[in-house]
């Protein structure tokens, strides 16, 4: 979960109305369920593994009207370094106020599509022209008659996400 080269951008998989078999279906996440805080445990190299907790939120000034305070916890069991503990902490929480999620199902070509890929998706009907999003599931789905699709499930992607920029640290 890392901000994408040039390269991986130029080259990315293209979805458009000739590989898309299915309606697009955006999923937001509504006021009660925006994430503002978030702790994370983990076993701290500086004390012989102890755990310690890294937690972060949300600049206040980001926050929407009314906006309850959820905290986002779990644990990282195989990070002991908090550089990357917080690295990843922000991360998760830039990314579920930031980004729009899109499932769509996609012919047989969806197949050569991989977890964490980033791909363009093309459509007039929305308005977008190659808008970068990263598969975060991909399914194989196999219908009564044989035929092989992919049900995808995309995050928009933006690369600011990848930086410090929303939250503040303990």
């Amino acid at each position: 979960n890392r901000a994408a080269t040039t390269s991986e951008l130029a080259n990315a998989f293209e979805l458009n109305d000739d590989n898309i078999i299915s309606k697009f279906v955006f999923r937001s996440t509504d006021l009660l369920s925006l994430y503002n805080e978030i702790e994370v445990e983990y076993p701290s190299v500086n004390q012989r593994d102890q755990t310690d907790v890294y937690h972060a939120n949300v600049d206040v000034s980001l926050l929407n009207p009314n906006e309850p305070v959820n905290t986002l916890k779990y644990r990282l069991p195989h990070v002991n370094d908090r550089t990357r503990v917080s690295y990843l902490a922000n991360v998760d929480l830039n990314q579920c106020r930031l980004n729009t999620v899109l499932e769509v199902t996609t012919d047989h070509s969806g197949m050569q599509v991989d977890t964490g890929e980033v791909v363009k998706v093309t459509n007039s009907l929305y308005g977008y022209t190659d808008r970068l999003f990263r598969v975060m599931r991909a399914t194989e789905v196999e219908d009564s008659e044989g035929v092989l699709s992919v049900k995808l499930l995309l995050l928009e992607y933006d690369e600011d996400v990848y930086g410090d920029l929303l939250t503040q640290e303990d």
